[in-house]
């Protein structure tokens, strides 16, 4: 057997491993969901959703390519903190049919109608980034459900995903338009180098991102990788949106509502309200939280210095958790 023939049948031998160790890995991962994760009917349609701690009800609103398993990355480890943490798939996410609430205000009814059905009166609200209109809507249309609403790195208002996000190294993976199994496949390839190579996942997610001067940059990156847990942060938030084929049909709606977004009344929101937002956000604008704060009666703004979209690492991490929970524990006896 000539040695071309020996190298060609190698090659061969390493895709054929290479393309099992992937399918193996996606299968798994959709089983992992599958188990992890509960589906209800409401009258708006299918809502999946999944429920951890006990206490006081939060409803996390998550946001874009993601889906309900993303419930621990976000929401500041409150069913640690004394809290229920209630996170849905929005609709076009996960198991959530599209169908059951295209727009932020029929999501919201969605999220309502699951509420009826776990018999749970009145929740606080913690909305993320893509998450933000349907947790304003919930709390426009649904006022005595509400107690309180925190919004985190949250669009408010009309919004195009900026080229800083869909031309990253990361974007082109999540914003691909290829076939199913060639997305979750990309998936696959950055869960890998994620693996190997962490701080090259940290500089990738804040390149996506944040906005900030390239020294203060520099500095944000090094404060992450001298801290293992927020390392673990990252790791946890790349692995909370794989496989990516399967919430594809929810951030493309998400994409399309956004951009013709309407001015929303939100004077109209009663509940107590807290925006916490960096100021170096490439993500989602700071604007977007200077509109609610100067809108909403009475909210309050926590302006995050020298930080982009991920609010949830950096040296000002801890104390903003502190604030969130401060924030929820103050309001969720009233």
């Amino acid at each position: 057997m000539g040695t071309g023939l020996l190298l060609i049948l190698l090659l061969a031998a390493v895709i054929s491993g290479g393309l099992g160790a992937f399918v193996c890995w996606r299968w798994r991962l959709l089983a992992q969901l599958r188990r992890g994760s509960e589906i209800i009917k409401t009258p708006c349609g299918p809502v999946e959703f999944v429920r951890v701690g006990t206490g006081p009800v939060i409803l996390q609103v998550h946001g874009g390519a993601t889906g309900c398993d993303q419930t621990l990355a976000l929401s500041w480890n409150m069913q640690e903190a004394g809290f229920t943490v209630l996170t849905p798939s929005r609709p076009g996410y996960l198991r959530t049919p599209l169908a059951t609430g295209p727009t932020p205000q029929e999501a919201a009814d969605a999220m309502s109608s699951l509420l009826d059905v776990l018999a749970i009166e009145k929740v606080g609200v913690l909305g993320t980034s893509g998450g933000g209109p349907t947790a304003l809507q919930f709390a426009l249309r649904h006022p005595r459900r509400i107690w309180a609403l925190v919004l985190q790195s949250a669009v408010s208002q009309r919004y195009l995903e900026p080229r800083r996000s869909t031309h990253s190294l990361l974007g082109r993976v999540v914003f691909s338009k290829t076939g199913k199994w060639l997305v979750d496949f990309g998936g696959w390839a950055f869960y890998l180098l994620a693996c190997l190579w962490p701080s090259a996942l940290v500089r990738w997610f804040f390149n996506a991102s944040e906005d900030l001067e390239r020294d203060k940059a520099k500095q944000r990156r090094a404060y992450v990788r001298r801290h293992p847990a927020q390392v673990a942060f990252f790791r946890r938030l790349a692995a909370s949106g794989l496989p990516l084929s399967v919430r594809r049909t929810g951030l493309w709606n998400d994409l399309h509502q956004y951009a013709h977004l309407p001015v929303y009344p939100l004077e109209q929101i009663t509940c107590p309200t807290l925006v916490l937002h960096g100021c170096a956000d490439g993500n989602v604008p700071f604007a977007h939280a200077e509109f609610v704060a100067h809108t909403v009666p009475h909210a309050e703004l926590r302006a995050i210095k020298d930080c982009g979209h991920l609010i949830w690492v950096g040296p000002d991490a801890e104390q903003t958790r502190e604030e969130v929970l401060a924030f929820l524990r103050r309001h969720s006896h009233l």
